[in-house]
């Protein structure tokens, strides 16, 4: 057998991904706060890239002063020649610019907004603190009691290695001092256990019910997993006797401390679409208002026409120019793509935006993409973390694909517009006869909609629902 060697030419299609398609999928798949974020290093990165909202005083070049001896009073007036209020409306624009100039101790103080200051939340251990303040009690016994104070978590409960071994207090004072802070608002704080928070409070609203704290402290977990029957035959008391203990239960705090848990920041959206409504139709536009306009800088650009740039800035200037004009590309690429992708998910959207969420019909990312000639994958980095703005509210972009299920008259139903209907039933049942899963697919399927049991029982999970077991009220 003879081994050779050869060359062979071919010509193979394949994609390549190139620095401009890179640039362009990363900017379609970033929302506007991202957007903002990343347009803003581009331009400090690249000095052709200028906002048109930036003042003409931004440049270098207008920013110097050409002086000749031959004309100094020219180009320089006396002062005494520029108004009085000239100078006033500079130094006001110097205030609100932010110009870092000599400034005064005085001015300096009445430029803070102290109206702006945010204090910070109070919690429930600074809430036990100010009781504990406010109380005349022995030095020993405060030492001890601001210990538990310290020793608290977020709900309220006290850890089961809250006190050191061996104990450092005597066993009198850290009683008194246990009992002191038990004794503070809110009930129940300071517990060691669910079942002494609990207590704590029926002590605090002075109730006696035996039987409610027999469920206390030996059915909690029959009372959770809804076992009544056998808590009366355990107790030997009447049903209903346990059910109305059970409302009385229902009606203490687990948690007596999350009333001080400092609450999450809100969450400001803004969105990247907006959807108006003209008379009958529905116009889309792309929110450009929260993004920097950005141009290419003819400062800059005057620097290539000059003959005397030297070889390697000029290629510098030409390698920054470059992609500052795919940058400019690439947002106007994605500006076109995420209204193209909006105006079609509208088109299939129609009726919900006409009637509401029950309209909402079923849509997959294949369909909007074979509507605007798009491959999927685009598709869903279009819409990937974006919001759109519309009559009926804010709602990211992915919430108009949904899955669905079938209807008796061939169409599709939407997950979404289902999981509404399941809510409004649970919300309009009587609290003695709770709806279950199986009267629920019934109800459904009355209406044309072919859904089964498990099926209900999935979305009644996925909204957070309990089961009908969990849910009866006596």
């Amino acid at each position: 057998m003879r081994l050779e060697h050869s060359l062979r030419l071919e010509q193979r299609p394949r994609l390549v991904m190139t620095p401009q398609l890179r640039l362009a999928l990363d900017v379609l798949q970033l929302p506007v706060p991202e957007l903002n974020d990343f347009l803003g290093e581009a331009m400090n990165d690249n000095p052709y890239l200028e906002s048109e909202e930036e003042e003409e005083s931004s440049h270098p070049e207008e920013s110097l002063t050409k002086v000749s001896p031959e004309s100094t009073e020219e180009e320089h007036p006396p002062k005494d020649e520029e108004p009085e209020s000239a100078w006033i409306e500079k130094l006001l624009l110097e205030e609100r610019s932010g110009n870092q100039g000599v400034r005064s101790p005085v001015r300096e103080a009445e430029a803070v907004s102290w109206e702006a200051q945010v204090s910070a939340p109070l919690t429930l251990r600074d809430h036990l603190a100010w009781q504990l303040n406010m109380t005349e009690i022995p030095p020993d016994i405060k030492r001890v009691a601001t210990y538990i104070i310290d020793s608290t978590d977020e709900n309220g409960y006290l850890p089961s290695d809250w006190c050191p071994t061996p104990n450092p207090f005597p066993d009198e004072i850290l009683s008194h001092a246990l009992e002191l802070v038990q004794g503070f608002d809110p009930p129940g704080a300071g517990a060691r256990s669910l079942e002494e928070c609990l207590l704590l409070q029926l002590k605090h609203l002075d109730v006696e019910d035996p039987i409610l704290e027999k469920l206390i402290r030996e059915h909690l977990v029959d009372v959770a997993a809804c076992r009544f029957p056998r808590i009366a035959a355990a107790l030997g008391v009447p049903l209903s006797e346990i059910h109305r203990a059970v409302v009385s239960l229902r009606l203490l705090d687990p948690k007596p401390g999350r009333a001080y848990s400092p609450a999450s920041p809100g969450t400001y959206i803004i969105p990247d679409v907006v959807v108006h409504q003209v008379d009958s139709d529905y116009v889309v536009t792309t929110n450009e208002a929260a993004l920097p306009r950005l141009k290419i800088s003819p400062c800059y650009q005057a620097l290539l026409w000059e003959g005397n740039v030297d070889r390697e800035v000029r290629s510098f200037l030409e390698d920054r120019l470059q992609a500052a004009l795919w940058l400019l590309k690439a947002l106007e690429q994605r500006r076109l793509t995420l209204h193209r992708v909006s105006e079609a998910i509208v088109e299939f959207q129609r009726d919900f935006f006409d009637f509401g969420h029950e309209y909402l019909v079923p849509l997959t990312l294949k369909r909007v993409a074979e509507r605007v000639g798009l491959h999927e994958s685009t598709v869903s980095r279009a819409t990937a973390g974006k919001y759109a703005y519309t009559t009926r509210g804010t709602f990211p972009l992915r919430f108009f694909f949904s899955s669905g299920v079938s209807t008796d008259d061939g169409m599709r139903s939407s997950a979404v517009s289902i999981k509404r209907k399941i809510s409004l039933l649970v919300k309009e049942e009587l609290p003695r006869q709770p709806f279950t899963d199986a009267q629920i697919a019934a109800f459904l399927n009355r209406q044309g909609i072919l859904i089964s049991r498990r099926t209900v029982a999935k979305y009644r999970e996925d909204l957070g629902l309990p089961g009908s077991r969990h849910r009866r009220r006596y």
